[in-house]
């Protein structure tokens, strides 16, 4: 294996599980917010274990080594989000991937999905869902 196929198997560790959230559960503006602010003050940029970015919140089993280096921290899973649906400021999860290190640590899709959604006291459970007819697209540069 090349150093960049290690680099990115590292980051992006083989899928366990992935499910599908059906229907699709939707953070409204005001919890979609808490739920950004909490991310963003547990990020792996300041010191944290959640990897943010546009189209996925990526869990880890340990802070990053620095703000641009993972160190020996591995993916234990990621919720796959997107903005703007159904409506202009809601938030929408549609997808959680557990990976395999993750499921071996015990994460499971309900587990991801309700750490993220702790600040909110909302649950996999208890979040408003939407009657949208398929996954939204992931974003792509």
């Amino acid at each position: 294996m090349t150093t960049l196929e290690t680099f990115i198997t590292e980051l992006h560790p083989p899928t366990a599980v992935t499910e599908q959230i059906h229907p699709a559960a939707v953070l409204a503006e005001e919890p979609g917010h808490v739920v950004i602010m909490g991310l963003s003050a547990i990020d792996v940029r300041h010191n944290g274990v959640w990897d943010t970015s546009t189209g996925s919140w990526t869990r880890y089993d340990q802070p990053w080594r620095s703000a641009h280096d993972p160190g020996d921290a591995v993916a234990v899973g990621a919720v796959h989000v997107t903005y703007g649906v159904p409506s202009r400021y809601d938030i929408t999860l549609y997808r959680v991937s557990i990976t395999e290190h993750g499921a071996g640590l015990g994460w499971t899709v309900p587990a991801l999905v309700d750490e993220v959604l702790r600040p909110t006291r909302l649950t996999l459970d208890t979040i408003p869902r939407a009657a949208l007819k398929e996954a939204p697209r992931p974003f792509r540069f």
